[in-house]
């Protein structure tokens, strides 16, 4: 205790001293902190149910990309597999509730009866479902979560009575223990009623998840699907057809399956703030090993009057953790002021936001850091100023002096490590930015500029027939059309943008060559004038194509050359995946590409959808002038409709490709605030040392300049020292840079890892913030007066 007042009494002597020890340690804690808060929310707490490490996620594989879904028929083959526990399938849904006496459209999921089971989780209230509740055309029940539950009244009397869903009377079944709203967020549960074999013959994919069974391990679950899997018969194709591409089942823990994509970004940033620790505790070593220079005639006095080696040690030690402790404390400011801004440019993918925030495991993360960290820098400053060269000091006449020869070695390693660190961080900067750009200037294969989607869902009660739902459209786009600024205006029933109706194995009549994989999407006349397809030849989907006229598509570029490789396309047919079979290609388009992603875009295939059995809900809207008034006014138009009928959402389609690059913003924005404070940081350390250097140096530079050093010989010897460093951390860093730079090459788009104009504009960068911190205590010794400096002590 005496030695913790000690320190505290010595460090309040130094004010400025213990100031900028404690904001650069904050700095750099705080950092670290507000990515450990993210990361810990995001991957490391598990999730929030009981052995939460045992549910695992089943989709499937096919021509070498992961679906993220299955085939309804191959959950139930693999429903009674011995590696589970229990099996499960579901889907995401949504319907309209009332809540106050408003009608709300809330989300929910539909799910096979074993579903609770696999979570472990019963109801609060009530039961869930029963086994033949699962089937089509069984009873309208509804579970609840308490989230609901609470917004309808929280009566607990609820369970067996009705409540309306999309204007239809629902049966309560049950209500959910609280915290319980799996998949994401799910307001209710509702049964999902598909059977092995759907009686019209389609092939329908749902999401499964399932709990491993007792001393099951992943692998061994994994092989047992692979082998079930195996034995399913192939699906029937239409005739004529050649058989699909095999598929294999991928298994993952639901918390790879849900949080897995952000991993590799939140892992990199994590490691980027931990280079950016290193720097401040490089700088905050520099302090100390300047400061126990400056006191190495009291460590030499308390030497002679009975002092250890190990004692003096151990109070420089105890001020270091002091300064430390004091710094995570401030540092905990930083997540407080920036994870509002984090959070706000995160992308969609990090769906537990609402989990983000300090809690004890934060705050016990930052505490160990703390202590950590001032016992990692202070161990080398406490022995360097305590060694044996201490007790040269009681034959020193001068109070100043630069330290021992380790010390000024120990400190300008300390400068060039800080330099390598802040390069590597700088690098990783540079080639996420560039990577963003390159994403951002994509061609995606259509025009987003004066463009708008609007999402209309449908409910089944209200449209229960594909006709009456076109009817809706025609009505909607018509009233559209109608609207100031309006150019063009049609409908789909895919996005046009991620999305697409169905997948299909399109091929050549006449031949057994199998395509690859193509995205079918059906729309409405001038749908692709309004999306903004470019066309290459031929003409887009328009009013001539009607349910009787000939059957046509237009396709992609790569549809094009994939079915017929390197001859003409126009005027060919195409298979287009249903028994009235062929269609004549009367266009081509360029070819749809997701900003940032390095997977290419299904080859595309559009038919007319008034020669098709289909829904819509997608609207298209092209126009000219402000875009806030007509956004306004389709929105005007949605409140008009009874909400208990449809769900909808609109926005510029900008900012649905805004949304697709998001995650590659998030990792550039965040990377590059830590990568300009790393530079500030290493910037103000080199400036540090050199001052130091210069004020301890001012007698030999006052003699230099007595015997004739000019001020300019002097600015460029004192220059010549920092910029020996620079280089010698700037080359240290581009080693280090060129053997790290392979871990980001899963996550750059359009650069390789080891892009030339990165390290270089990099390293130029580096090298002009460390000539500038160099040239300002440079600068002050050309001003030393000759016979001042002589009479320095």
């Amino acid at each position: 205790m005496n030695d913790l007042r000690l320190a505290v009494r010595t460090l309040l002597k130094r004010p400025l001293f213990a100031a900028v020890a404690i904001v650069t340690l904050a700095l750099g804690i705080g950092a670290t902190t507000t990515l450990f808060t993210i990361v810990n929310a995001v991957l490391l707490r598990p999730l929030p149910y009981p052995r939460a490490g045992r549910i695992v996620s089943i989709s499937e594989r096919q021509d070498g990309q992961d679906q993220q879904v299955a085939r309804v028929g191959d959950y139930y083959a693999w429903r009674h597999a011995p590696a589970f526990a229990s099996l499960a399938m579901y889907g995401g849904t949504s319907r309209v509730v009332r809540l106050g006496g408003s009608p709300v459209r809330v989300g929910g999921a539909s799910v096979s009866s074993s579903f609770f089971s696999v979570f472990e989780a019963r109801p609060a209230l009530g039961r869930a479902f029963r086994a033949d509740e699962d089937v089509g055309g069984g009873p309208d029940v509804v579970v609840l979560s308490d989230t609901l539950w609470r917004r309808l009244g929280a009566d607990p009397s609820i369970v067996g009575r009705a409540i309306e869903l999309d204007d239809r009377p629902v049966a309560v079944l049950g209500v959910m223990p609280p915290g319980f709203a799996a998949p994401r967020n799910a307001w209710f549960w509702v049964h999902i009623g598909m059977d092995s074999t759907p009686d019209d013959g389609s092939t329908y994919y749902v999401q499964v998840v399932g709990r491993l069974g007792p001393g099951v391990s992943t692998a061994a679950a994994r092989s047992e699907v692979a082998t079930v899997l195996a034995h399913v018969p192939a699906p029937a194709v239409a005739k004529g057809a050649p058989q699909e591409s095999p598929r294999t089942p991928v298994l993952m823990t639901l918390h790879d399956r849900l949080y897995g994509e952000m991993r590799p970004a939140l892992l990199l940033l994590l490691g980027a703030v931990a280079f950016l620790l290193l720097i401040a505790c490089a700088n905050v070593a520099n302090l100390l090993l300047a400061r126990g220079a400056a006191r190495q005639r009291e460590f030499a006095v308390r030497v002679a009057l009975g002092a250890s080696r190990w004692r003096l040690a151990r109070q420089l030690l105890l001020e270091s953790v002091v300064v430390s402790v004091a710094g995570g404390a401030l540092g905990l400011l930083v997540p407080l002021w920036t994870l509002d801004f984090f959070l706000g440019i995160s992308p969609a993918s990090m769906s537990r936001v609402g989990d983000i925030r300090l809690n004890g495991t934060v705050l016990a993360f930052t505490a160990a850091l703390s202590m950590v960290t001032g016992v990692a820098f202070g161990l080398i400053p406490a022995f360097a100023a305590t060694g044996r060269e201490t007790f040269r000091a009681l034959k020193e006449g001068g109070a100043r002096r630069t330290g021992t020869t380790t010390q000024r070695r120990i400190r300008q390693a300390l400068v060039v490590a800080e330099l390598t660190i802040a390069l590597v961080v700088l690098t990783g900067a540079g080639l996420l930015t560039r990577s963003f750009a390159r994403a951002v200037a994509v061609d995606v294969g259509f025009e987003p500029a004066r463009a708008i989607k609007l999402e209309l869902y449908l409910t089944q009660k209200a449209f229960p027939r594909d006709s009456l739902a076109m009817r809706f459209f025609d009505r909607t786009v018509r009233q559209i059309a109608a609207m100031p600024g309006v150019r063009s205006v049609g409908y789909a029933d895919a996005t046009g943008i991620d999305g697409y109706h169905a997948t299909i194995r399109s091929f050549r009549p006449g031949t057994q060559t199998m395509g690859p994989p193509m995205a079918l999407e059906h729309v409405s006349a001038d749908f692709m004038k309004a999306f903004g397809s470019k066309l290459v030849a031929g003409r887009l989907i328009d009013a001539r194509d009607q349910a009787g006229s000939e059957r046509v598509a237009v396709v992609s570029q790569a549809a094009a050359e994939a079915l017929y490789p390197g001859k003409p396309a126009m005027g060919k047919t195409v298979f287009i995946g249903d028994r009235r079979g062929e269609a004549t290609i009367v266009g081509m388009v360029e070819n749809l590409q997701l900003p940032g992603s390095a997977q290419p875009r299904l080859p595309q295939i559009y038919a007319p959808i008034t020669q098709a059995s289909s829904s819509p809900y997608v609207v298209a809207v092209r126009y000219s002038g402000s875009t806030a008034p007509l956004l306004a006014a389709i929105r005007g138009m949605i409140a008009g409709y009874d909400p208990l009928q449809l769900g909808a959402s609109v926005a510029p389609m900008q900012e649905q490709l805004d949304q697709i690059v998001a995650p590659r913003r998030f990792s550039s924005i965040v990377i590059d605030a830590f990568a300009a404070l790393a530079l500030v940081l290493a910037a103000v350390g080199l400036y540090g040392v050199m001052a130091y250097q210069v004020a301890q140096r001012t007698q030999e530079l006052g003699i230099r300049m007595a015997l004739g050093a000019d001020r300019r010989r002097v600015l460029g010897f004192v220059l010549r020292e920092g910029m020996e460093l620079a280089m010698l951390g700037t080359v240290c860093g581009i080693g280090l840079s060129l053997a790290l730079s392979r871990f980001l090459a899963g996550m750059l788009f359009g650069v390789t890892p080891r892009d030339v104009p990165t390290f270089a504009g990099v390293s130029l960068t580096l090298i002009a913030v460390a000539l500038v911190a160099c040239y300002l205590p440079a600068r002050r010794a050309t001003r030393v007066d000759p016979m001042v400096a002589l009479r320095y002590e």
